[in-house]
């Protein structure tokens, strides 16, 4: 048996999910920044940058909207 994969204090089973609250348009700066254990600004910053610089935040942000499941949808 090999090491396991999920750092500690992480569970196997934690899942990317869009919350419900605290949300300005489909809640993935949300999702990520609740995930990586950031402030939410900073992913919409890096969003912002990301779309204005080389035009891909935009794109990365439908593609993980249309990807990520809705909190209670679940």
């Amino acid at each position: 048996m090999g090491p396991s994969r999920s750092s500690p204090g992480m569970t196997a089973d934690k899942k990317l999910l869009r919350p419900r609250d605290g949300v300005i348009l489909g809640g993935v700066a949300a999702a990520l920044a609740r995930h990586w254990r950031v402030d939410v600004t900073l992913v919409r910053a890096a969003f912002v940058v990301l779309a204005l610089l080389f035009g891909v935040g935009v794109v990365a942000y439908l593609v993980c909207w249309a990807v990520l499941a809705q909190e209670d949808a679940v």
